[in-house]
This record gives structure tokens, sequence and C-alpha cells, in this order.
């Protein structure tokens, strides 16, 4: 490995705790899995490995997601090298600008401007080094933006390594060290960085008697609303001991969010440890995650008790990872066996290493989304074991649907309703696109709505309010569109999306209508709409109530509401009916277990019983099984899997690839950029168009996604369509078992 200078940033410190020696310097990169490892242990690699779409066996939930943007754009911001370009840029620089001012105005109270210099980030180390040190020299200076501290070094084989720490500040006169975080929440990384920091300051001479981190606020304990385009700070001097992060549920109550910020050290424990940053860098270790029950009595009580947490001599650190710089080879076994060693660290978990491998070796016929069996531990064998046979169990299984299946089209098919198919894309932003709102949170200023009456589509509507002026009216506008003067019913594909936003805008709402700053425009505004507070909020009760959500079709039924139909007192039966609609790849049409049951719809059946097959079926709660998604519940993968076999169905969308926008990265990127200011108004007209063409396209998938599933039904029970769009609301689908036929019944 060649480079012009080499060197050690935080990056590869943090690296240390949470990779493998090799993975310290090197990305993970595809081509590493071809030869084999340090040990001399060749990967059983798949033929034709590169040929598979990695992104095709993982969880639907890691798939690239729209929030993408910003979990890149705070990734790059938190660690080196670091090469802001376009609109990541201009963010940034505006964020760090709101961060200076926080700190020269709410904690240094600067009085005159030469007090604090401020510089940029730049490439050339040697650079940094000198501006900072001659802010050091300087009398007048008290408070340094972006400094470098650094120290010299020598490998074994003489080469020159330089260890770099770059804070976002320190204060001279404190002798302080800042760092910061571009979100609420806090892990033991922070710790970690702390740790660095404040080591490689002391190596270089650089006095430090506190460190404290910068995060945003983004609750409302402290009573404090954010305000368009300003974020909210708190400077911390601890955090969350966990390598998780928390989820809002967690911090919205007082012990999750004074574990978060630090403040249980120094409030709730009967030591009066303060637990902060640079206690803990003295210590060379972290402490225990803190819990309602744990009570400390002694020191020692209050560390962690993992020996993996302890950070260890810094300079035999360091040696270690300049010893890595020269490895050539990643380890991926130990005595001759797959092992990951770095596959669950104390400090992270390599996920997307553990995908990689487990995609490389696992053969073309058990490839599967890893939701089916999570590695939770240490990546080995015994785990993949694990994995392939739960993957031959579902390759086990004929594809499939479950009566549960006739419920959700029992309501779909009431004739002469109104439904409303849409679905929103979001704009988000590192700022509070509005007054109340947390950063990162997404809005829906753009709509797709398609409204159906007996399965005929009878109107179309795209909307796209401008990002770059958008209001809560302009979302006010949108929901009032969804709700098409009060429709019936209200289709998406995962709702846990729409209804999170149409309840987040039902809050905001609220919190403007007490406002004194919004009070009298946000009645004024649903005055003009004929609504109220009290409307509007039934309005959107109204839309999150009647939802439909097709996603429903495809996932595990969930436990409650299965125990609740199949396995209560007044429980029905529960069948499931095999479809060969689509069809089977041959690993799984030849690897079926002939002995499993299903329902069948003809007495000449060789496997005929009309059971309550609940038993058989209970740890998988089938609504549709179709292997052939390898686990994945995606519309994508659906409208893939649709297209790859030529479907003729009643609704075909326009192939993604051929869209301008073909994704919700791409159209969130155009909107965060119009946002910013980058696209101008005359380029955002042009854009307008492909992000509706974008937006109608999903929504038809929808449509096209009903056909579907219309189709898999029909495969069974052909008279499906006889009663499609024909039943009264209080008639339903059910599974005659004496007759064996799809029939209508009333409540």
């Amino acid at each position: 490995m060649s480079s012009t200078k080499k060197i050690i940033n935080f990056s590869q410190y943090f690296n240390y705790y949470t990779k493998q020696k090799y993975y310290i310097w090197h990305p993970f990169l595809e081509s590493d899995l071809e030869n084999e490892d340090a040990n001399g242990f060749a990967l059983p690699l798949v033929k034709n490995v590169h040929s598979l779409n990695f992104g095709d066996f993982l969880d639907d939930e890691d798939e690239e997601s729209e929030d993408d943007f910003w979990s890149n754009f705070i990734n790059q911001a938190e660690n080196t090298p670091w090469d802001f370009k376009g609109a990541n840029l201009i963010a940034y620089d505006k964020v760090e600008e709101q961060f200076i001012n926080y700190l020269n105005s709410n904690i240094w109270c600067v009085q005159n401007n030469y007090e604090t210099v401020i510089f940029k980030k730049v490439s050339d180390i040697n650079e940094a080094i000198i501006n900072t040190q001659e802010a050091l020299k300087n009398d007048k200076i008290k408070h340094i933006i972006n400094p470098v501290f650094s120290f010299k070094t020598l490998s074994e084989n003489n080469d020159e390594f330089i260890i770099k720490a770059q804070p976002f500040a320190y204060d001279k006169v404190t002798k302080t060290i800042y760092f910061k975080r571009m979100n609420s929440k806090t892990t033991n990384k922070d710790y970690l960085e702390a740790n660095y920091l404040y080591q490689v300051a002391k190596i270089a001479n650089i006095e430090v008697e506190k460190i404290k981190n910068i995060i945003f606020d983004d609750y409302l304990q402290n009573g404090i609303a954010y305000k368009k385009n300003k974020l909210n700070f708190r400077l911390i001097d601890a955090s969350s001991c966990s390598k998780n992060k928390m989820n809002k549920q967690t911090l919205r109550n007082e012990l999750g969010y004074s574990i978060n910020d630090g403040t249980y050290f120094s409030s709730k424990n009967e030591l009066g440890i303060k637990g902060n940053y640079i206690y803990s860098a003295k210590m060379e270790d972290i402490f225990a995650q803190p819990t309602a029950r744990s009570k400390p009595k002694t020191v020692a009580d209050f560390m962690s008790k993992n020996p993996s947490s302890k950070f260890g001599d810094f300079r035999n650190i360091i040696s270690q990872i300049i010893s890595a710089y020269y490895i050539s080879k990643p380890t991926f076994s130990h005595n001759n066996k797959i092992l990951l060693p770095d596959s669950d660290l104390y400090y992270g978990k390599n996920k997307e290493l553990i995908n990689k491998i487990r995609v490389a070796i696992t053969p073309n016929e058990l490839q599967y989304s890893p939701a089916l069996c999570k590695c939770l531990g240490t990546f080995d064998q015994n785990y993949l074991d694990q994995f392939w046979q739960r993957v031959k169990e579902k390759r086990s299984y004929h594809n499939l649907f479950s009566s549960f299946v006739f419920e959700i089209l029992s309501l779909i098919h009431q004739k002469n309703k109104r439904i409303i198919w849409y679905d929103y894309e979001g704009l988000s932003s590192v700022f509070p696109i509005i007054d109340y709102l947390n950063p990162y949170i997404q809005i829906a200023h753009q709509v797709s709505i398609i409204e159906t009456v007996n399965g005929k589509i009878v109107s179309k509507e795209n909307i796209v309010k401008d990002p770059k002026n958008i209001t809560i009216y302009d979302l006010l506008d949108n929901i009032i569109s969804v709700y098409s003067n009060k429709a019936d019913y209200y289709i998406v594909f995962n709702k846990g999306y729409e209804n999170t936003r149409n309840k987040e805008l039902l809050e905001l709402i609220k919190l403007y209508h007490k406002d004194n700053k919004h009070s009298e425009q946000i009645k004024h505004y649903l005055t003009t709409k004929q609504l109220n507070l009290e409307k509007i909020e039934k309005l959107i009760n109204h839309i999150n109530n009647n939802t439909i959500d097709l996603l429903d079709f495809f996932k595990p039924i969930s436990k409650s509401k299965f125990d609740e139909r199949y396995r209560g007192s007044e429980a029905k039966n529960y069948y499931v009916f095999k479809t060969n609609y689509v069809p089977q790849a041959d690993f799984h049409k030849n690897n079926l277990n002939n002995e499993i049951r299903y329902t069948s719809i003809s007495k000449n059946d060789s496997n005929f019983n009309v059971e309550n097959l609940a038993m058989d079926y209970y740890d998988d709660r089938f609504s549709i099984f179709i292997y052939e998604l390898w686990g994945k519940t995606s519309i994508k993968k659906i409208e893939h899997i649709i297209t790859e076999n030529k479907f003729n169905l009643r609704h075909i969308i326009k192939p993604y690839k051929s869209l301008e926008i073909q994704n919700g990265s791409m159209a969130l990127e155009e909107s965060i950029s119009r946002k910013l200011g980058i696209i101008g108004d005359s380029a955002w007209e042009t854009k307008i168009d492909s992000l509706k063409e974008y937006c109608e396209n999903d929504v038809m998938a929808m449509i096209m996604t009903y056909d579907f599933i219309m189709e898999i039904v029909a495969s069974v029970f052909k008279n499906i369509y006889d009663t499609e769009y024909k039943l009264d609301e209080n008639q339903y689908y059910d599974f005659d078992a004496e007759l064996l036929k799809l029939v209508v019944k009333s409540k």
C-alpha cells in the first residue's frame, strides 16, 4: 500500500476497535474476497460471484433508503479524509456557521472578533499544523476553530506516520477541546473520539482539562422548540455508553434523555462520579451503560466489565495501527474454518462485511434475505449452517397464499367505494424546514393521487410543492387533496411511512395552533377550507384509520393479529393454498417437501385436507409467500418479478430505468438541492415534470401490485373476478370447507 503521506486520523483509530486490522486501512472491496486470506484459507466463493446483485440479498430495511443522503453527510462530516462537494459542501458550510455562532455567542461570549480564529479544513496537513501552531502562540487569540493537533512517529520500516487529531474547536483559556455531532443521538463512539483527541493533544503538548461535545437538541424537555433554518444545540461532556443509538421512544423519557446527554452521571449515581469524557480518557476505559436499576457503589462498579471496552495504551494502539498498514490480506478463518474475528465487537458490528461474505460464499440456491436468520454474534460456520438450514426450510414450501388475503380483499372489493391510491415523496434537511420540525425529519412536499371507483381510474393528481419556499400550509394543501372529500379507503404500500407523516403533520398543526406567532394565520387558513382544529384532526385520522396497506399481503401477519384470529377461543380456520402463478426456480421446484400439508380445493388431491393449519404455519404466519422474492417485501422487488416474468396484468408501469428520476433517493437529492439553492427557478421548473412522472409511476406500481395479487388468488379461485367490486359493506370472502370454494358471506 502506497501513499504520499501516511496519516492516521480518528477514522483509523475507530477502525482499530471495530474492524480486523486489515480493514483499518482498506475499504470493504469485493475484490478482497477473491484471494485467500492471511491464513492461507480460500473462501469457497460461489461461481460467478461478481454476477450476483449484492442488494438483492440484503434485508429490505438495509436497502438504500431515502435517508442515505443525510447518513452519508453525517458520516463524512464526522470522519476524515474530508472532501465535501456540491450540495454536501453548501449544507456543511451552513451548519458549521451555526455551530461556530453557538460557541461564540452562547459558550465563549466573544466580545471581539479577533479572539476567535476560524480555519477552513484543508487537505495540506503541513499548512493546517502551521496555522494551529501560530494561533496557539498568538496571545490575542483565545479560541481556535478547526485546529489540528499532531505528532510524528516512525514504523519499523522507518516510514514516517503523522498522527492527526482535528477537534471542532479548542479554548486556549479554559483548555477545553470541543468536538461535534450532527445529530442528537450519542453512542460509545464519542468516548473513543474524546480519548483520541485527548491522547494526541497530550503527546503534542497541548493542555487539555475538559472535553465537550456539541450535539443537536431535538427534544422539548428543555422547553425550546426548533425554528425554521435554526439549529438548537446542547453542550455535553458525557454520552450514552452503548454502541447502538437510542430510539425515539427511549429518548422521550427522562432516564433515556439523561443517559443520552450524560447528565445521568452527575445527577443519578450515588458516587458523584461525573462519568465525563476527560475522566474516561484518564481511566482509559468506558463506563457501564446506566439503567434504571443500576446503582454502582464503587468506582469499579461504575466502569465497564467487558475487557474489550478498555482503550489500552495509546502509543501501543498507534503502533498496531501502523503495523496494520503493511498487512496485505484480511483474515476470514481460524483453524481452517470460516470465522470473521471482527464481526461483532464492543464498539461496532461489521454488518457490511458479514453480508458481503455471506453472499459471496452462499450457493445460488441458498441465497436469501438475512432477515430470515440474522447474525447476532460471531460470523462463523455455525451461523452459516443455521442460515442455510432456514433457507432450505423456506425452499421446501410451495408458493402459497393464506385465507388472511381474503380479509384485505373483502375491503377493496366493496362496490362503488371511492378508493384513493397515493404515495408521498419526502423532503428532509439538516436544518428545520419549518418551525417545530426537527432536523432530518421528512415532510411530504410531493404527492401523487389516483382515485378509482369499481376498479376504474376516475382522476389523477400530481402535486409538487417548491422545497425552496415550503410552508406548513403547503403540507395542509397536500393532505386535504389526499382526503379527497372523505374518500372511503386509502391504499398505500407501507403505511408506516405515510401514516407517520400524517401524524407528524397533525402534531405540527397543534403546535402552530397554540403558538402566538402562528395561531392567527393557521386559524385563518383552516377557516378558508371550512375547517378547524377538531375537523382537521378528524380528517387526518379518517385517512389513517381507513388506510389499506398492500405490504400486509407480503409480510408475515403480526403475531398479535395471528393469535387473535387463529388461536383464540373463537379462532377462525387458517387455510393455506398452493399457487403456481409465479414460475418456480429449479432449485425451489426440485426441493419441495411433499409431506407439507396445504388446503386443497379438490377431493382428488393426494394431500386432500381442509384442516385448520395454524399450528403447521405458526412460526411463518404467511399472508402471501413467493420464494422467488428471496424473502424481500419491497415494491421494487415485486415490480421486478412482474417484469421478469412478463405477466400480462391490467396495469403495467413504465420501467424505472426509463425514467429520469428512477428512485426515491434521486427524487430526494433533487429536492434537497432545490432547498439549498443549488437548483435555480428555471432549472427547477424543468425538474417538476420528471418528479411527477416518478411519483405517479410509484402509485401505478401499487395498482399493478394489486393486479398481481388478484392473479395469484385467481390461480386457485378463478371466480374471484366475478365478485370484484361487487361486495356490500356487510359482506366478506371466506373459504367454504365443505364446498371447497371461495364464497361470499354476510356478517
